[in-house]
């Protein structure tokens, strides 16, 4: 069940919240009763299951996240199109061919739209990756607008990206859907393929943000370079 009862506070998964606040964004005088109706229709075109969320649930996130939300972050939430997106400023015009990219990305991979908050990480890493192929890029973007939204992104994630970054973006990116795990115990923690692929990189020379050395010491259970072991 996603939900629970008694005393412990009733959790929703993040892709459900995350679908919510995105119609949401999209049909500002939408209800909870409208929002459901349209994830089903949703879930129907894309032939998956209807969404196990209930009219309750859906109000609860939208007093609870939406209610809270500065119009900046509603922004965020928003899907592209062209030109709207740009002409009302959600993304500069500056951002516009990257965003198509991904547009075309997704079209392709018979997915939604993606997130204003996702059109502004894949123009981002294209900026600085231009040689990183779009799905990676796309993966990327994701996962970081992911943390982003659910304010865990931290120093240690985007030290983590730099260090990908650092090392050749035209090399296959670290498998960082591992992170998009139930389990809690996990969350803001580097996903291991992630660690691995940086001590591969580190044991070749090439230069890995601090912070990312002090996990990969911590990983193979040694001091981190540069500190001693003690007497």
């Amino acid at each position: 069940m996603w939900e629970t009862t008694g005393r412990v506070p009733k959790q929703t998964p993040r892709d459900v919240k995350e679908q919510v606040l995105s119609i949401k964004a999209e049909h500002e005088t939408w209800g909870a009763g409208r929002i459901l109706a349209e994830m089903e229709r949703r879930a129907l075109s894309d032939n998956r299951l209807s969404p196990a969320v209930s009219e309750p649930t859906i109000r609860r996130i939208l007093a609870r996240d939406w209610s809270k939300l500065a119009e900046e972050r509603r922004r965020e939430y928003r899907q592209i199109h062209w030109p709207a997106t740009f002409e009302r400023g959600d993304l500069p015009w500056e951002a516009a061919p990257a965003c198509f990219q991904l547009l075309r990305l997704y079209g392709r991979e018979h997915k939604r739209r993606p997130t204003v908050r996702m059109g502004r990480w894949y123009w981002r890493l294209g900026e600085v990756a231009p040689g990183a192929s779009e799905l990676d890029k796309a993966r990327t973007a994701r996962f970081l607008a992911g943390l982003e939204a659910a304010g865990h992104l931290t120093l240690t994630w985007t030290e983590a990206v730099e260090a990908w970054l650092m090392a050749g973006a035209d090399k296959k990116a670290p498998d960082w859907t591992v992170s998009f795990t139930k389990d809690p115990d996990q969350e803001g923690k580097v996903p291991e393929a992630a660690l691995e692929y940086l001590a591969e990189k580190a044991r070749a020379g090439v230069a890995i943000p601090p912070e990312m050395s002090r996990l990969i010491a911590e990983r193979e259970g040694r001091p981190p370079t540069g500190h001693s072991q003690g007497p």
